[in-house]
């Protein structure tokens, strides 16, 4: 989970086509989203053997969690285990539904039979540490999280645990010990700190303890991060349910080979109703065709919250009589039904992209479109329309070549923030006087607004240290890329390679460039990112220029990236001649 507060999942759809590498992870993130119903889909199971089953149902189970919905997703769980009574992962994570539920003894049950089954289980061995030592049975917990350090040394969140126990025995030696590779590991832990101080004050280093204690302080006031979360995805990794486990992948292998039943996909677009036209043509002379042949983007989501995901197209051309934006509404029996008069959506111009996120907490998802001038924030209202407020918000972003955008809550106040990569430095796009030559860029830099709370947003781009002058940027993509629980972000650029920018927890964010290497002076088109070997690891994916190899970034952890060519024959782009 990258939001503190309430899980909210966005679905993006870059500019460039070839941005959209990972669908499929798109695609299940919108559908058990807070726009979406999983609890309707889950009465809806697949009619297959009982392995398919078993994933089915605990696949809902994990999406239900992670909306909060304990007891629903404790109802899919059992459906697991009634297929079979000893699946390791329905039993850890039903035991992780009572915890949350604060239902511990129920809990203990479930974990201890995932124990019996596999003893060294680390999930279930943390669930267990922590009602030991709820239930102030010190040496049970401790030797429950010792059995996970044994295999996994350096998780903060384990040793934070290990610590406390320690500090509580009065084995300050230990208890430093612990909580001095804790801060190491995860600098910004306010809780650890105090912790430390505290130990070392009791032990009687007074002077060091008193330094540690300033630290605290200073973090705690400028929003660093703390160990001692209790809603579910802030208690580190070894709380969270299994979804990728080696029964479950078992469990997936295919029961014919693809030769005999190979993967196809048809295009349905005219037999669902989208007869969308992107207003782009042929390469001409005019610059604003230019332009035009770079938007623009799509984004799904179920914006009127009736379980089935619609559609933004956001449009682009010189030709202001050919460039209207459209919204489709899926009507839940294969068409889409283009609602964007009645929703109130009369977006014209060069649109670039289109975002959807629920911008004042209302559980309804906004619509943000980036466009080349002035961007445009419309609220969902709740009835099927929307309400421009781009004035109000303070995000039009004045005159720049908007091209690309991410929202996530960055500062982890609770509210979605946005920023807003610019391309090259524009004039008024009616003026006929439009940009300088693409290839001859100065950039546009970059926005970030933060979400006040109160329906407007400040552009904090200079004071976050995340501004570079006259870069242009094409492509962002937030994530946390060093696990450290805070949302960081990576961009790139066609003529200045990529920046990654490292989460400092206080406002601020680090510039990662340097450190990574050759990657970072590759010029790259478009950026997308997913965890595609599931080693816990964030990778990523640039795509270049026009005949270019697609490049695999894989993380290495530590700040350490490789790497690696995706495809050995690019695409070939086709443009519309019309």
């Amino acid at each position: 989970m990258l939001l503190n507060a309430k899980p909210r999942y966005l679905v993006r759809f870059g500019l460039l086509g070839l941005i959209v590498i990972f669908p499929a992870l798109l695609f299940y993130r919108s559908a058990y989203g807070p726009f979406a119903r999983p609890q309707a889909a889950a009465t809806q199971a697949p009619q297959g053997s009982s392995q398919d089953q078993l994933i089915y149902h605990n696949n809902i189970g994990i999406a239900l969690l992670e909306q909060f919905n304990f007891r629903e997703a404790i109802a899919e769980f059992e459906k697991c285990l009634k297929i079979n009574d000893r699946f390791v992962p329905a039993l850890v994570n039903t035991g992780l539904g009572h915890f949350y539920l604060q239902e511990f003894p129920k809990a203990q049950e479930f974990l201890l039979s995932a124990l019996s089954v596999e003893p060294n289980q680390p999930n279930a061995l943390f669930g267990m540490g922590m009602i030991y030592r709820n239930q102030n049975q010190m040496d049970s917990a401790l030797e429950s999280f010792k059995k996970i350090l044994a295999v996994d040394p350096q998780d903060p969140l384990v040793l934070y645990q290990t610590g406390q126990i320690y500090l509580k025995k009065q084995d300050y030696d230990q208890a430093e010990a612990a909580l001095k590779k804790v801060v190491e590991l995860s600098p910004y832990d306010t809780a650890a700190y105090y912790n430390l101080a505290t130990t070392l004050i009791r032990k009687g280093n007074q002077a060091e303890g008193q330094k540690v204690m300033e630290t605290f302080t200073r973090l705690r006031e400028k929003g660093g991060s703390s160990s001692t979360g209790t809603q579910y995805g802030e208690q580190g990794k070894y709380m969270l349910a299994i979804g990728e486990y080696q029964d479950i992948k078992n469990l997936a292998a295919p029961s014919v080979s693809l030769a005999t039943k190979p993967i196809q996909f048809v295009d349905v677009t005219k037999a669902t109703g989208i007869t969308f036209q992107h207003g782009a043509t042929s390469i001409g002379s005019s610059q604003k065709q230019g332009v035009s042949l770079l938007g623009s983007g799509a984004a799904f989501c179920d914006y009127d919250g009736d379980g089935f995901l619609d559609l933004y197209l956001a449009n682009s051309s010189a030709d202001p009589g050919r460039s209207r934006g459209v919204l489709y509404h899926n009507d839940g029996k294969g068409h889409f039904v283009d609602v964007t008069e009645k929703a109130g959506i009369h977006a014209t111009g060069l649109g670039m992209g289109a975002y959807w996120g629920d911008l004042n907490n209302d559980g309804k998802p906004d619509l943000f479109l980036t466009n080349y001038g002035p961007n445009i924030l419309y609220q969902n209202n709740g009835d099927g329309t929307f309400k421009d407020v781009t004035a109000k918000a303070g995000v039009s972003g004045d005159k720049h070549w908007h091209f690309s955008a991410a929202i996530a809550d960055y500062d982890h106040d609770g509210d979605l923030d946005i920023f807003v990569g610019n391309y090259v430095e524009t004039t008024e796009p009616s003026s006929g006087s439009t940009i300088a030559d693409p290839l001859f860029p100065p950039g546009g830099a970059c926005h970030l607004f933060r979400n006040n709370g109160d329906g407007t947003f400040t552009d904090v781009a200079e004071e976050a240290k995340v501004r570079i002058p006259q870069e242009a940027i094409s492509s962002v993509a937030f994530t946390d890329f060093d696990n450290r629980r805070d949302i960081d972000f990576w961009t790139v650029s066609p003529f200045t390679g990529n920046h990654l920018y490292s989460n400092q927890r206080v406002g601020t964010f680090k510039d990662m460039k340097a450190d990574l290497e050759s990657v970072g002076n590759l010029n790259a088109q478009s950026v997308s990112v997913a965890d595609y070997n599931k080693d816990g690891w964030m990778d990523f994916v640039l795509t270049r220029q026009v005949g270019d190899p697609v490049l695999l970034v894989k993380n290495l952890g530590n700040s350490k990236f490789q790497i690696e060519n995706l495809f050995s024959k690019p695409a070939t782009p086709t443009y519309n001649e019309g």
